[in-house]
């Protein structure tokens, strides 16, 4: 998977085009894990630190989340979720974990959301995806409405961008209705101030098809940062449309991140972020047929500075051959 530079987050609550979000420069991998359940336990680490402790059972952890002091309860909450990470990614992987969901565990987390104040962003937002992936009919609807947090609560845009995040894993196993509710709310944050947010959307609809995902990620190639045009250019490869394939061309090229980077020192600050974002362009570009832009792919095999990207283009060109001869 490829997360592209991940940026401080700035001071600043306006929540305006120029206020850099959490991440800087984000970009879609071109595999998603099905069950992207990991990204709770990623969310509790930001959230409340890595805390070491003994291994509780589900149920153990559970009571101490809700009776405990204050260190105790955050630790419990980190060691049932992870307990509830390892639990989900065994069932996808069709195996038998060590841990078993406690049956009291829904309602649970339902009188805990209730419970938990409205400022408390964090804890809300692990309650909201718990609940979401333990299908919970309310889940869905509290993911979005945390993708909508004010400023005034979440200053630094952090939990808006890990809501996005967790709307879209939470959607990739859902159907019908649910799946649809989800494309909607992220077709509407296309249109998010936040360019993070817009990135993260575009991202995620690379797994929601429909007519309307393609007409809104068209609109996102133009008049848009960088990865957000690159981000709407991977998803609509990834269903087959090749409206991007221009924009795939341009982000091969070192000249894009130089002009941003000399607008923003900030963003493509890294050259290692740089690098892996033209490798995933060019391995993004082997998804379309015919694959454009040969004779400047070979220019690049032979003649680019980054012998990585130079590699990659080897083995899209090579690819290419194979698939013509078959």
């Amino acid at each position: 998977m490829t997360e592209i530079e991940v940026a401080a987050p700035p001071g600043g609550d306006d929540g305006g085009e120029g206020r850099e979000s959490p991440y800087g420069n984000l970009l879609v991998p071109l595999v998603v894990v099905p069950f992207l359940i990991g990204l709770v336990l990623v969310l509790v680490f930001v959230l409340f630190g890595a805390l070491a402790g003994g291994e509780a059972t589900p149920a153990e952890n559970l009571d101490r989340m809700l009776h405990g002091g204050r260190n105790e309860r955050e630790q419990a909450e980190f060691n049932l979720v992870r307990q509830l990470n390892e639990i989900w990614v065994a069932e996808a992987a069709g195996e038998t974990s060590e841990w078993s969901l406690p049956p009291e565990l829904l309602p649970v987390l339902q009188d805990g959301w209730i419970a938990t104040p409205e400022d408390e962003v964090g804890r809300r937002l692990v309650l909201a995806h718990l609940l979401s992936r333990l299908d919970d009919p309310d889940g869905l609807s509290h993911l979005i409405e945390l993708t909508q947090a004010s400023a005034a609560v979440d200053p630094t845009g952090e939990i808006r961008l890990f809501s996005v995040w967790a709307l879209g894993s939470v959607g990739l196993d859902l159907g019908g209705e649910d799946q649809g509710r989800v494309a909607a709310a992220l077709i509407d944050l296309t249109a998010a101030q936040d360019v993070g947010m817009r990135s993260a959307a575009v991202m995620w609809l690379h797994a929601y098809p429909g007519e309307e995902t393609l007409q809104a990620l068209r609109g996102m190639l133009s008049a848009q940062p960088l990865d957000v045009r690159i981000n709407a250019a991977i998803s609509l490869a990834r269903h087959g449309d090749p409206s991007g394939a221009e924009t795939l061309l341009e982000a091969v090229r070192m000249e894009p991140y130089e002009r941003e980077r000399a607008k923003d020192p900030t963003r493509w600050s890294r050259g290692e972020a740089i690098s892996q974002s033209r490798r995933l362009a060019l391995e993004t570009l082997g998804l379309l047929d015919p694959m454009p832009g040969r004779a400047f792919l070979e220019s690049v095999a032979e003649e680019d500075q980054d012998p990585n990207v130079r590699e990659a283009a080897l083995r899209l060109l090579a690819g290419e051959v194979g698939r013509q001869k078959s």
